[in-house]
């Protein structure tokens, strides 16, 4: 175990300056008013927060879904039944939150989560409630994990796991951790508490630090905690629990030794979205963005200083003091007597440096475009003319960030399995699902004993695919109906009458309603019993034999980079008067 202990401390001090660059990063996420410890500098304009929040709103925006499909027929009412399970489980835990903080973690260097059933009784830590057999899926912070950085990749890695505090009184008091010390008594009962402190044990700062003092903290917390490491040695595949003492170190006697029975690939998953070749750890895509945040918001912060210093003064001559005395008390519109006005001049002083103003502009596109276009898949400004072009844009604006949203639905797909194998290996439990069936109001239940599961859930042919993550507003919905009206139901309109199907222009107006908010469409619309059914049936609109058209050509001012190149030929002296009407909106 002593061998064990020394290389997991060496592998915490080759993951201080990752540690230490998340907390610089999440330093100027927060900025200088959120805290004493905060970013040392304002941060007038926070492009990493900016870019964070574009990004998580397109990679997760809200509690995913579970789609199980297998070609096996004979699989398929197991596959409905899992599916059910599945969307319930995934709406119990709150799966969207924890989705959420690991890809925001993976955003600022690598997501962690660790997934597994509670064998024993309800247990809380770090702020989650765990009830006997079902399972958990835990974000893990990178303050509190360890790897075996010897390793290039992760299946390489001899040893990774995490720390976590719990109430004393729930470490003594729990079965689960039947270790037994050299004197023959239990290792639980001979525990003592430990003071939360705010520094790793190199020394660094932990990101908690942002909100508290640093050091310990007695008499601080309302209960007595206990700092413990699962730590899972995977050519072993056995998890093992180490109390860890800050004055003490690691005790060389486990608490709990157990075999780990669960997915091949171990508790913990990893989300990472830049990877560097030959080492497990990534390269954070905000920890790109940090260089121009910082240079940006430096040149911002001196163009405000120039701009304090600026000032208007009126030299006079020695002989025109009393003139300007008249002047000075005169206000906006009076007559003012001088005797001589030529010996009195208006001078500016200081003001904003336009070239390094056309210098902050050119900043500002530069992280945009290294960012993945984020005024467009951000929505932040027009840059086409119409709502197709917008949406053209957009859908082709960033291939960075499709290969994360691929890379996030790639995780939470093995999150979905992971959890689907823990309810067909579950040896105790008897579910009941509940779903709708097609074609009729009601929904039906049924019970999913331990032998309706049974069989090696690896050997079996079901596919989960996640979706629903990215979230879409009412404007949207309303769009995706009106395309399916459009697109499909129209001109689909004769065959869907051959088999008994016609569309509900009531119900379809009401919902347009409703999403696009026109509270108003009774009073232009009148509601009223449908018609018989031959007078109700409709022809698809058909295109008029003949049709002119015209073109009209016709200048639009360009929004987003067009405009600032206009702004920064206009400050430069270089721009003509087009590129000035650009840059003010004309």
């Amino acid at each position: 175990m002593d061998r064990l202990y020394g290389a997991l401390l060496w592998s915490r001090d080759r993951l201080l300056p990752f540690r230490e660059t998340r907390k610089h990063i999440l330093k100027q996420f927060v900025g200088r008013h959120y805290s004493d410890n905060g970013a040392e500098d304002r941060v007038p304009f926070n492009l990493l927060k900016l870019y964070t929040n574009i990004y998580l709103r397109m990679l997760v925006a809200r509690n995913p879904k579970a789609l199980v499909t297998t070609h096996v027929q004979a699989l398929k009412p197991l596959a409905a039944d899992l599916e059910t399970w599945m969307n319930w489980r995934i709406s119990t835990l709150d799966l969207d939150r924890t989705l959420r903080t690991v890809v925001q973690d993976a955003l600022f260097c690598m997501g962690i989560v660790k997934i597994g059933i509670t064998a024993g009784p309800e247990m809380q830590y770090e702020g989650f409630t765990h009830y006997m057999a079902e399972p958990f899926v835990d974000p893990i912070d990178l303050d509190d994990w360890v790897h075996d950085m010897t390793a290039k990749r992760w299946s390489e890695c001899a040893f990774m796991g995490h720390r976590y505090r719990m109430p004393l009184s729930a470490v003594r008091n729990n079965g689960l951790f039947d270790g037994v010390s050299s004197s023959g008594q239990l290792r639980r009962e001979e525990i003592q508490g430990q003071t939360q402190r705010q520094m790793n044990e190199k020394g660094d700062e932990r990101v908690t630090s942002l909100q508290q003092d640093m050091g310990a903290m007695p008499g601080q917390e309302y209960t007595d905690y206990v700092e413990l490491w699962d730590l899972w040695l995977q050519h072993e595949n056995v998890i093992v629990t180490v109390e860890y003492n800050p004055a003490s170190g690691f005790n060389s006697e486990p608490l709990r030794v157990v075999e780990w029975r669960g997915p091949k690939s171990g508790p913990f998953l990893i989300l990472t979205y830049v990877d560097v070749p030959s080492n497990t750890m990534p390269s954070g895509p905000v920890t790109d963005q940090l260089d121009l945040h910082l240079l940006y918001n430096e040149t911002l912060r001196k163009l405000g200083r120039q701009s304090n210093r600026e000032k208007t003064v009126l030299l006079v001559a020695g002989t025109a003091v009393a003139d300007a005395d008249r002047v000075q008390k005169s206000s906006d519109g009076d007559i003012v007597r001088v005797d001589n006005p030529e010996n009195m001049k208006e001078v500016q002083f200081g003001g904003v440096d336009q070239s390094q103003m056309a210098f902050l502009i050119q900043l500002y596109q530069i992280f945009n475009r290294s960012g993945g276009n984020l005024e467009t898949i951000g929505g932040l400004s027009s840059q086409a003319g119409t709502l197709g072009q917008e949406e053209l844009l957009a859908s082709q604006s960033s291939n960075q960030l499709k290969d994360m949203q691929d890379r996030t639905v790639i995780f939470a797909r093995e999150v979905f399995r992971q959890l689907a194998w823990y309810w067909m290996n579950d040896p105790i439990q008897t579910y009941e699902a509940e779903r709708s069936i097609p074609g009729v109001e009601f929904t039906a239940t049924s019970r999913i004993t331990p032998q309706d599961r049974d069989g090696n859930f690896e050997r079996l042919n079901f596919d989960i695919h996640p979706y629903s993550m990215q979230g879409q507003t009412p404007s949207q919905m309303a769009q995706k109906l009106n395309t399916l009206m459009t697109q499909i139901i129209m001109p689909a309109m004769p065959l869907l009458q051959q088999q008994g199907i016609g569309p509900d222009i009531q119900a379809f107006l009401r919902l347009i309603s409703k999403y696009e908010d026109i509270p108003d469409l009774d009073t232009i619309l009148r509601f009223e019993e449908p018609m018989g059914q031959a007078e109700a049936q409709m022809e698809p609109p058909r295109k008029p034999s003949t049709s002119n058209r015209t073109y009209t050509r016709r200048n639009v001012s360009q929004g987003g980079s067009g405009r600032d190149d206009a702004m920064m030929a206009t400050l430069m002296g270089s721009g003509n008067d087009s590129d000035a009407a650009n840059a003010m909106g004309g």
